[in-house]
């Protein structure tokens, strides 16, 4: 679920780190990606189309996890080397922007070629394009085992009795064996529903994280009263909620 809106960024270095440690080769590109085996597949298939259409030109590519991705290349960028462009989630535009490790596409691209992609494919950031949009997607939504769960609740108040319900230890050892719910607790990303719930939203109009609001704060006692209530693992990350919901262990994700 957190593999979210992916992007191309053209990962140009601020004009003070140029010509540190980057192999002037314009023969030659890098990419870094955090893609899983089936876009890798599409990718590298695209790639080898590419270079046979264009004899002299190599691109290469890096695999990295997500998170390592983004503090791979800002250490890289700002050792004066790392890759020519990098295909990740949109919000890594923020640091990278701030940081100075990427440059605006409208400098690199003529209008008519930003034209060509949907509006709502260009991640934009006070008032510049840095990423182009090759699927948009990754949207939160709650799934449930038909063998648990034969009608969804349609309330909060009906939805935590169902989740109470549904939380058992089916051996009498004292542990649960399977929760109403398993979610990612230890990622943000996975708070906007609740946030929305309570009228909030992640950023206010002037692009703030909306921090101190009553909505977030009601969206955290919200999640903190599912642990404490026992419905969801208490140190839920996101493998561990795929990985109980497919082996049945929990009722929703």
């Amino acid at each position: 679920m957190r593999r979210f809106l992916l992007l191309f960024f053209l990962a140009a270095l601020t004009a003070g780190l140029l010509g540190c440690a980057v192999e002037d080769d314009p023969s030659r590109l890098t990419l870094w990606e955090q893609m899983d085996p089936a876009q890798q597949k599409i990718l590298h298939g695209q790639l080898d189309r590419y270079m046979a259409a264009h004899p002299g030109i190599r691109v290469e590519t890096n695999h990295f996890e997500t998170e390592k991705l983004r503090t791979q290349f800002q250490t890289a960028a700002l050792a004066g080397s790392g890759p020519d462009l990098v295909y990740g989630p949109s919000d890594q535009v923020g640091p990278f922007s701030i940081m100075g490790l990427i440059e605006p596409l409208e400098t690199l691209f003529p209008p008519d070629t930003l034209a060509l992609f949907t509006k709502a494919s260009l991640a934009t950031l006070d008032g510049h394009v840095y990423a182009l949009a090759d699927q948009v997607g990754n949207h939160l939504t709650l799934v449930y085992n038909e063998k648990y769960v034969q009608q969804p609740a349609l309330d909060t108040e009906a939805w935590l009795a169902q989740l109470d319900s549904l939380t058992v230890d089916e051996d009498g050892d004292g542990k649960i064996d399977r929760y109403g719910v398993v979610m990612n607790l230890s990622e943000p990303f996975w708070l906007a529903p609740w946030l929305g719930g309570y009228g909030g939203w992640v950023m206010d109009d002037e692009g703030k994280p909306t921090l101190d609001t009553l909505a977030m704060t009601g969206a955290l006692a919200f999640i903190r009263g599912l642990v404490k209530r026992g419905v969801v693992p208490a140190s839920c990350d996101y493998p561990l909620a795929d990985t109980l919901f497919k082996q049945g262990k929990a009722a929703y994700i």
